[in-house]
């Protein structure tokens, strides 16, 4: 449980700042797109139904910021009570997130033949695992264990047994020496009933049990399975961002001959966020199905190596935006 905590903690810590970069990269996309249209306005080429809906798309991406800065806030906050820190120590801290995937250093060197590497675990390896760790159904097999014990002493005291109670003693009205030998039972009981509970008690606990193991193979199916579907909606999400990348960079490459204009720009930079942000949902949920599969298994398992590009702030930094508050003329030194 402590484990689980800490890791859902640091996950949403890091899937938190991805985010809010991400949030921030879409202000100030918003932000040069209204610059754009207010300066239309003011030259008389651009009316107001034009104007509006930028500014209210400005207005709308500076709030997700702001809700995404506060996800930070709150996750970082959540991860120092997980591992019982003080947040300002917790701020001193340098985190890292190498468990969760490394990045590629450049977005733009992903190509198509890149894939999703998710850990290699045969279902049988799992299903091993799963009912060797799982707390429950060892617990429910430690109190099987126990009633089979309980059936096989009472099988046992069937045959009368001899007992030395103290071992001998002197017997003061026969002048004789006892020996202290006595019988479980008597010869005429064969001990049905205490048998007949035993068993009883045994049964009951089998059926507790392979229901427990029955219900433990079905979660871990349901984990696989949910693990499965979402690596085939992370490659979907690959392949619309790679899509529109290769759309923002054509659009580049028209601005730098002067075949359209910076709004066009915008438009397939917003289409490329937007999928970008699809992407990193998709990631979010594979890891997310991939921790349930650990909440069954209940043992951590290798972390995905995820061979996608991600949008975390040292990949930003590797990468300079060219989003500005005011228009800047096509970049034409590449």
């Amino acid at each position: 449980q402590l484990h689980r905590r800490v890791r859902d903690s640091h996950r949403a810590l890091h899937d938190a700042e991805r985010q809010s970069a991400l949030a921030d990269e879409m202000l100030a996309l918003q932000r040069e797109e209204s610059v754009l249209w207010q300066r239309r306005m003011t030259l008389g080429a651009a009316g107001a139904p034009e104007v509006l809906p930028a500014q209210q798309r400005q207005a709308v991406a500076r709030q997700r910021a702001h809700q995404a800065r506060l996800a930070v806030d709150q996750a970082r906050v959540a991860l120092a009570q997980a591992i019982g820190l003080p947040l300002e120590q917790l701020q001193r801290m340098t985190i890292r997130f190498d468990s969760l995937g490394q990045p590629q250093p450049d977005q733009r060197a992903i190509t198509e033949s890149a894939t999703v590497s998710a850990p290699v675990l045969e279902p049988l390896e799992l299903q091993r695992s799963a009912l060797l760790n799982n707390i429950a159904v060892r617990i429910a097999l430690a109190r099987y264990a126990a009633t089979d014990a309980e059936l096989r002493l009472e099988i046992a005291r069937q045959i009368p047994e001899l007992a030395l109670k103290p071992g001998y003693a002197w017997d003061q009205g026969d002048h004789r020496w006892s020996l202290g030998i006595g019988y479980a039972l008597p010869l005429s009981n064969r001990n049905d009933g205490p048998i007949a509970e035993a068993l009883a008690r045994r049964t009951a606990e089998a059926a507790r049990f392979d229901a427990l193991q029955a219900r433990a193979i079905a979660e871990l199916d349901a984990a696989r399975v949910l693990a499965e579907t979402s690596k085939a909606q992370l490659l979907e999400a690959q392949q619309q961002w790679q899509a529109s990348r290769s759309h923002a960079d054509l659009v580049t490459r028209r601005i730098e001959r002067g075949d359209t204009d910076r709004l066009e720009d915008i438009a397939a930079r917003h289409a490329e966020l937007d999928a970008r942000r699809a992407l990193l949902d998709a990631q979010s949920a594979l890891s997310n199905a991939q921790a349930g599969i650990e909440d069954v298994v209940q043992r951590p398992l290798p972390p995905a190596a995820l061979t996608l590009a991600t949008t975390d702030r040292t990949a930003t930094a590797q990468s300079p935006s060219r989003l500005s508050d005011t228009p800047q003329p096509p970049d034409r030194t590449r």
